[in-house]
């Protein structure tokens, strides 16, 4: 039990179960509001110690609230390019963290990277309004710097689907760029 997350991963188990097996104990008490609280509650905390035990308990290394934006939409964009033809390779991810660190010198772990890639928060549609509404605070060398990660992560397994392709040029197209400012023309 020593382990970073287990005892979270089990308590939210443990919730989980006790909100199926006393359901309707449950909701005489307080309705289905009750029972949902329970089970919620118990899948928030078995998430937060899986978390915990991919990353090894550490804290992440970046937060989103400390970065600088222009770092932070590359997490995000990078993230989220990882799964753009919907399966997270490991050699994407890799790419991501050697990206990510040698751009902006902080660290990113993958369990990090695959939980932004996956969360509610970075699907396609909030993706591009999050763009569209950060891309008159970056710099025109950060969004090209983002395009230019971002086709490198594409590239990194050494296969380019039209998937792919797709989220790369919505990307840009959310980030306000031409085909000739990606082209450094």
């Amino acid at each position: 039990m020593d382990k970073p997350g287990i005892k979270f991963l089990i308590l939210g188990a443990v919730l989980v179960v006790i909100g199926f097996v006393f359901q309707d104990g449950l909701a005489a008490i307080g309705g289905d509001t009750v029972f949902l609280a329970v089970v919620v509650i118990g899948a928030a905390l078995a998430v937060l110690g899986a978390v915990q035990l991919m990353t090894g308990g550490e804290k992440a290394e970046v937060g989103a609230e400390e970065m600088p934006l222009g770092n932070e939409v590359l997490l995000k964009v990078l993230a989220q390019g990882t799964r753009a033809d919907t399966n997270i390779h490991e050699d994407e991810v890799a790419e991501v963290q050697r990206i990510y660190r040698e751009l902006t010198g902080d660290e990113v772990s993958a369990a990090n990277i695959r939980v932004a890639a996956l969360g509610e928060h970075y699907e396609d549609q909030s993706l591009r309004r999050y763009l569209a509404g950060v891309s008159d605070k970056l710099t025109r060398d950060e969004k090209l710097r983002i395009a230019q990660a971002l086709g490198q992560v594409i590239k990194a397994d050494e296969r380019v689907s039209p998937n792919e392709t797709g989220f790369f040029n919505q990307v840009v197209e959310a980030l306000k760029l031409s085909p000739s400012d990606v082209a450094d023309l």
